[in-house]
């Protein structure tokens, strides 16, 4: 049994000759082994803090009725420039295959 190595323009460069135990591979099951071993290297690196994990803010930074402002009982709130991300991404999700 005899299997084709490409070069990087994926052209045929050289044959190599495998051994017999080779003869019975299943291609599909060989396919999902890398794709599973592939998977398993991924890293989950996205990451958003929510309100919860941000610093300062736990005041309210002016009083609700009276300023003439809008209501605010938060400077980590969403709404406000270098506040949290309501639904941002969170690490954790596992993508190992079986």
């Amino acid at each position: 049994m005899s299997a084709i190595v490409l070069n990087e323009k994926f052209e045929k460069a050289s044959e190599l000759a495998l051994p017999e135990s080779f003869s019975g591979i299943n291609t599909h099951n060989l396919y999902l082994y890398v794709k599973s071993y592939q998977a398993g290297l991924r890293a989950d690196t996205a990451s958003a803090k929510t309100r919860s994990e941000m610093r300062g803010g736990g005041k309210k930074p002016w009083a609700q009725k009276g300023k003439g402002g809008a209501r605010a009982g938060s400077r980590r709130s969403p709404i406000w420039v270098g506040g949290a991300v309501a639904h941002g991404p969170n690490t954790g999700r596992n993508y190992t295959q079986k």
